[in-house]
């Protein structure tokens, strides 16, 4: 009898709790089911990224982990169909991100759930200046048509913000904080690419996903002697598992 009482008075306790002090049941749990249906709904919502540059590219090479700049290339809608999103050349992928820059001394309720993808069945040309050259930094215009570029065989990255209600802080400056790691021989997860830190940091604003929005970058495909698994993490997120290649040196921690 006894036992019966307790279970009785467990019951009440726990249905109590479920409903909020006007006795309408409370949201939290409707909010997180909503974004697992969101998330079914649109994970594959992009058929296509392709290619704008028609250069020859090559695989990245180098011997240790680097800073990269990780340039947002396109910002789109989770509920909207894209046939094709095209990457663009250097100067033209710093997106109008105006829209997704955070006011000063503004707060924004991070979101939980976040989508991390590489799609390895595309590959797209990633441009970057050639700095070893001499050229005409006074005049913009000659600048730019001095400037050579290099082409490097990328995969596309695409962050997912799943969250109907809550937004996303993913970087600053147009650029992601979106990190390589490679799977080290004793199973252990080690980032072979750096933060970018800025020379100058005045005037630089945050990036944020609005709810259910996502963003593309792109991911260098490297050459090297160590083949293993990689992977990309954004935070405590992370992509699905590739084949690929780095070099040893590249895993000094």
């Amino acid at each position: 009898m006894k036992k019966n009482i307790i279970r009785f008075f467990i019951f009440i306790l726990v249905l109590t709790n479920c409903t909020t002090e006007n006795g309408k049941t409370n949201k939290i749990n409707h909010t997180n089911y909503q974004d697992t249906i969101n998330y079914q709904k649109n994970t594959k919502n992009i058929k296509k990224i392709s290619d704008s540059i028609s250069q020859k590219s090559v695989y990245y090479q180098t011997d240790k982990a680097e800073s990269l700049k990780r340039n947002i290339q396109f910002i789109g809608q989770n509920n909207i169909q894209y046939n094709n999103i095209k990457i663009k050349k250097l100067e033209n992928s710093s997106i109008p991100v105006r829209n997704n820059l955070i006011p000063e001394n503004s707060i924004i309720l991070e979101s939980k759930y976040v989508s991390l993808e590489v799609d390895t069945t595309q590959i797209v040309n990633l441009s970057e200046y050639d700095t070893a050259q001499k050229i005409n930094r006074i005049d913009f215009q000659m600048w730019l048509k001095e400037m050579k570029y290099n082409y490097f065989k990328s995969y596309p990255i695409i962050l997912k913000n799943l969250s109907i209600n809550d937004s996303l802080t993913i970087g600053y400056a147009w650029r992601a904080s979106i990190y390589l790691q490679a799977k080290r021989q004793d199973g252990k997860w080690i980032d072979v690419e750096l933060p970018c830190i800025l020379d100058c940091g005045v005037g630089v604003q945050t990036i944020y996903l609005k709810p259910n929005e996502f963003s593309i970058s792109l991911g260098l495909i490297y050459a090297g002697n160590f083949k293993t698994k990689l992977r990309y993490r954004f935070r405590n997120f992370y992509s699905n598992e590739f084949d690929g290649r780095i070099n040893k040196s590249q895993l000094l921690e």
